[in-house]
C-alpha cells in the first residue's frame, strides 16, 4: 500500500490502527503507575476490548476470505461489474483500480475462451470532487487499452440515455 498509492489518512489507517495496538498496552501499564486505581484500571482494560474488538473483527473477515475463496461464479455471466475506487491525479487510474479491472478482464477472456459467450464489462464510479474526469469513462479506457473490445464495455456517464432505450 505504501509503495503503490498516495499516502493519505484513508489508506494509511490500518499502518495507525496497527501501531495503536502496539503501543495500547504499553502506554496503558506505563500510564497506570502515575494515575490513581480508578483511572489506571480503565487504562489497562480499554486497551485490551479496543484489541479484543479489532482481532474478533479481524479474524471474521479472514473467515469470509477463506469461504469467499470457494466462490467460483459460472462462466455464463452477461455483465461483470467492475467498482471504482478514485482516480490519481484527477484522471490516472490507480494500480488499486487497475487490478480490478485486470482481474474483470481476465475474467471476460476466461469466460470467452471457454465458452465463446461475451459479456459487457461495465466500469461504475462517479466524479470526485478532486477529479477531471469521471470515473467511469477512465476505467473503460483503460481496459479498452489492456484488451477489451471497445463494444464490450461501458463505463459513459449517462445511463438515463442508456437506459431510456430500454424502457417500456
Amino acid at each position: 500500500m505504501w509503495r503503490h498509492e498516495s499516502h493519505t489518512l484513508a489508506n494509511m489507517l490500518t499502518l495507525y490502527l496497527g501501531l495503536a495496538i502496539l503501543v495500547l498496552p504499553f502506554l496503558g501499564n506505563l500510564l497506570s503507575s502515575h494515575v490513581p486505581q480508578p483511572v489506571s484500571y480503565l487504562l489497562t482494560v480499554f486497551p485490551n476490548l479496543v484489541i479484543f474488538y479489532l482481532g474478533f473483527w479481524f479474524y471474521n473477515y479472514l473467515t469470509m476470505l477463506t469461504i469467499y475463496q470457494f466462490n467460483w461464479p459460472r462462466l455464463r455471466q452477461d455483465y461483470i461489474i467492475v467498482l471504482g475506487v478514485g482516480l490519481l491525479d484527477g484522471d490516472r487510474v490507480s494500480p488499486l483500480l487497475g487490478q480490478r479491472i485486470m482481474r474483470g478482464l481476465r475474467f471476460y477472456q476466461k469466460q470467452q475462451r471457454k465458452t465463446h459467450h461475451r459479456a459487457v464489462m461495465i466500469f461504475s464510479g462517479g466524479q470526485g470532487g478532486d477529479e477531471t474526469v469521471p470515473e467511469g469513462p477512465a476505467m473503460l479506457e483503460y481496459a479498452i487499452a489492456h484488451g477489451l473490445p471497445a463494444t464490450d464495455g461501458w463505463g459513459g456517464d449517462a445511463i438515463e440515455d442508456d437506459l431510456a432505450k430500454y424502457a417500456v
